[in-house]
């Protein structure tokens, strides 16, 4: 008999403990990563590699473009539009949209 007490304890205590790690996990949902944006003027590009942009007040940004979508190909002097996440501390490129071409 004391036994089968010592048993039916064991399991109580597993499963409050199955249940405390199952609430400490479901507790704190995975963030969704803030996508930034930037807009200027093409400074030089890579295709399939990176883009430099500057933007209105000078500064000048580099972004990893491998993964990013483009439905037209930027030249330097083009405006563009770039939505970007920071990952180890580089912008990658998540969309890249030409908004006017370079002037000739």
């Amino acid at each position: 008999m004391r036994k089968l007490v010592v048993f039916g304890l064991l399991l109580g205590v597993l499963a409050l403990g199955l249940g405390v790690a199952y609430a400490a996990d479901q507790a704190a949902p995975a963030k969704k990563p803030h996508t930034m944006a930037a807009s200027g003027t093409v400074k030089s590009f890579e295709a399939g590699k990176s883009l430099v942009l500057t933007t209105k007040d000078g500064k000048e940004l580099t972004f990893d473009i491998s993964g990013a979508k483009m439905k037209q190909t930027p030249k330097v002097g083009d405006t563009v539009t770039v939505h970007y996440l920071t990952k180890e501390g580089k912008n990658v490129a998540t969309t890249v949209a030409v908004a006017g071409a370079a002037k000739k």
